[in-house]
């Protein structure tokens, strides 16, 4: 059962990921993760923490992450 939900778990992150729009503004990276999420924007620091109060367990801080394996633009250093 815990698999299972874990499992779940990983596939909504996958989708909000696919879908998210990550863009670079100043030293942060900016993360529409759609409609359907709340709040829906984010800022991601170089230290891989978003400024929601989730820090780096919100699913931007994986956007990015995947954003920047794909070869996105990065975020200039401070």
């Amino acid at each position: 059962m815990l698999a299972q939900q874990k499992q779940a778990k990983e596939s909504d992150l996958r989708a909000i990921c696919l879908r998210a729009v990550v863009s670079v503004s100043g030293y942060f990276y900016v993360v529409d993760l759609g409609p359907d999420t709340h709040p829906r924007h984010h800022h991601v620091g170089k230290d891989r923490r978003c400024t929601c109060g989730q820090g780096a367990n919100c699913p931007a801080v994986q956007a990015v992450a995947e954003y920047l394996r794909g070869g996105g633009e990065r975020a200039p250093d401070v």
